[in-house]
């Protein structure tokens, strides 16, 4: 994790560990908006609009995590994901998406994800998401929790083939 310096007001220094982060996602007032929510939680070291640059921003800038949208052009996130664990990425993905469709998240989790968001759901909730990962957990939020119970191992089978 990236550390940078806050001052206190009591003139004391402390180092806070800020997770570094892409954003991979062709809609650029979501990535705003994104970046605006997160600004305090992590350091955004790069954004891309398709999932061909997504995969070049990652081998150049080695982020912990990558915030991955599903629809993209070029290519879509999951394959960018794909691409991703064949080339032996360490970055967690965190999908955030607006496809709700278990199939989509049984893909998701084969393709190496290790958290899956929707668009729809409260900004905080990509921040639990992203604390989860970093300690090592999954997480599916709140909106698909009645749909898919635990997420999937990778490896599990699904009629997607994206």
């Amino acid at each position: 994790m990236s550390s940078s310096r806050v001052l206190l007001q009591d003139d004391q220094e402390v180092a806070v560990n800020r997770p570094r982060v892409l954003l991979g996602d062709d809609h650029v007032m979501f990535m705003d908006g994104l970046r605006s929510i997160l600004r305090t939680h992590c350091e955004i070291v790069g954004t891309a609009e398709d999932g061909e640059k997504v995969v070049a921003a990652a081998q150049q800038l080695h982020p912990e995590v990558i915030i991955l949208d599903i629809s993209m052009p070029v290519l879509n996130g999951i394959r960018a994901a794909r691409r991703l664990q064949t080339l032996g990425t360490s970055s967690k993905i965190v999908f955030c998406t607006m496809q709700s469709d278990p199939v989509f998240v049984t893909e998701a989790f084969n393709a190496g994800a290790k958290a899956y968001v929707l668009k729809n759901a409260a900004a905080s909730e990509i921040i639990v998401a992203l604390n989860e990962v970093i300690q090592g957990h999954t997480y599916i939020c709140r909106g698909m929790r009645g749909i898919v119970a635990d997420p999937p191992k990778q490896g599990a089978t699904s009629p997607v083939n994206r």
